[in-house]
């Protein structure tokens, strides 16, 4: 299974997939340095997902790409795959509290609070857009934790206006 880590401008991603499936998207905190030898070129010839997953993070960084169109590696249960097709549909730019998500996925705010620190697929399934009900931001569990949170859904908020169907 192929494993890149790749600079972006929030950090360091930590990146695996199989032939079929993303499995893992990974912001790494900031004490993570990179891999001293990695062949981002190989890698990325060696597996024409991460080649996509990297161009898909790239645009969306770009305020190019307001969703992602990858192969996802299937969640272990059905409630599992039930929240994350909830924490899916919440819109580019927009949040939902961990109540919200919980009533249409038919679970309950601790579940969804749960489920969100354990997201194997940070950004890709977008976990930064659930926040308290009071509109705080709650907590978030890669890269910087509230600082990278912050960023993220200012970012969506910034390039939102460019977005159209």
């Amino acid at each position: 299974m192929p494993q890149l880590y790749y600079p972006t401008i929030i950090g360091l991603f930590s990146l695996q997939a199989s032939d079929q499936y993303l499995e893992r998207v990974a912001i790494m905190p900031p004490a993570m340095k990179k891999p001293e030898k990695q062949d981002l070129a190989a890698i990325l010839k060696q597996s024409p997902l991460l080649k996509e997953v990297v161009a898909q993070i790239e645009a969306y960084f770009t305020g190019k790409v307001f969703s992602f169109d990858l192969p996802l590696q299937p969640a272990k249960t059905a409630r599992g795959e039930a929240i994350r097709q909830a924490l899916c549909q919440i819109p580019y730019g927009e949040t939902a509290s961990y109540r919200q998500l919980a009533i249409k996925a038919e679970s309950g705010a601790r579940a969804i609070g749960q489920a969100c620190a354990r997201n194997p697929l940070a950004l890709i399934v977008p976990c930064h857009r659930i926040i308290k009900a009071d509109g705080s931001l709650g907590q978030y569990s890669a890269g910087e934790g509230i600082t990278t949170k912050a960023w993220l859904i200012d970012h969506e908020r910034l390039h939102r206006g460019s977005f159209s169907l």
